[in-house]
């Protein structure tokens, strides 16, 4: 506040403003370690870790265009009007990575090198793509079922077309999460390089899809070509994944409950505008889990947890 609006340092303000802040945020945690008579770094291993996560800048790169080219793209082609129709429903998309997903990922990547040396590993990694998906299609099943009045609540009428945008998102994102759980294999291999190639050849697709749909179809073309480029992201990423720490995914599970989430809400796009239909919308958000756990989609295993909770 002080910097942007009091100073007017415009994008200026900003930037200082965060290297602030974080500078602040590292001399307090490092003061506190050195203050309680920790060791300085070890210069040799500090060494091998810039080399080994120097690798993935240029991926780094990569995935900031794939996450934030198409506004560029759109710009250009439709106008700031559409991008601001476009960055509604993406945004509200991404609130679906933060409520399932990012919680989940941050217990798994603490824990990825430890599962990975038990016996059956291969097939517990597959477990936790399943229920890490699980979580965060519930979650998009939600946000995708009530997309036109959570829009219609947050940006009125001027911004409704916005909702056309998040469910190919959600799914896109569906299919990014999935990468991002498997690329664990370049990490427990050391082979940090294929993530690398991954992301930049995802970056190629993507962006040729962007200028072939973009400039036809406006926002919505924005959010088909990321559903088709994250599509392809997940493709490349299970092939060389495979192909150094090979794990056995739970296909029937993943797609049985993937396809359950489309059904359930396809057919809410019937529904007409009113209050009753999101009544409807509401007991089908809750039967996703219930027709899983009818179908023998839940596990033995996994319903005793929830009864052991209960």
């Amino acid at each position: 506040i002080l910097l942007v609006i009091g100073l007017r340092w415009g994008v200026a303000g900003i930037l200082l403003a965060t290297l602030i802040t974080s500078a602040l945020h590292s001399l307090v945690l490092v003061g506190n370690q050195l203050l309680r008579g920790q060791a300085l770094p070890d210069w040799r291993t500090l060494r091998r870790m810039t080399r080994f996560a120097a690798v993935f800048l240029p991926g780094g790169l990569a995935f900031f265009v794939l996450n934030h080219g198409d506004r560029f793209i759109l710009r250009e082609y439709a106008g700031l009007a559409e991008v601001g129709t476009y960055a509604l429903g993406y945004k509200l998309a991404l609130a679906v990575v933060m409520f399932s997903r990012a919680s989940l990922g941050t217990v798994w990547n603490a824990r990825l090198y430890h599962e990975a040396r038990l016996p059956g590993a291969a097939a517990g990694f597959g477990r936790v793509m399943t229920r890490s998906l699980a979580a965060y299609v519930w979650a998009g099943l939600g946000l995708c079922l009530f997309q036109d009045e959570v829009v219609r609540f947050l940006g009125g009428a001027p911004y409704a077309a916005a909702a056309s945008v998040i469910a190919p998102v959600v799914l896109a994102y569906f299919f990014l999460l999935a990468a991002d759980l498997m690329d664990g294999a370049f990490y427990l291999q050391r082979r940090p390089e294929l993530k690398t190639l991954v992301a930049l050849a995802s970056l190629t697709a993507t962006c040729l899809l962007y200028f072939a749909l973009i400039p036809r179809w406006g926002a919505s073309g924005a959010a088909l070509a990321t559903l088709a480029g994250f599509a392809f992201h997940l493709g490349l990423t299970l092939v060389m994944s495979q192909a150094v720490f090979p794990v056995h995914y739970e296909k029937r599970r993943l797609l049985a409950m993937l396809g359950g989430a489309l059904g359930l809400w396809l057919c809410s796009r019937f529904l007409p505008g009113t209050a009753w239909s999101m009544i409807l919308k509401g007991l089908a958000w809750f039967a996703l889990p219930g027709l899983a756990w009818l179908t023998g989609l839940v596990t033995v295993e996994e319903k005793s947890w929830v009864l052991a909770v209960g």
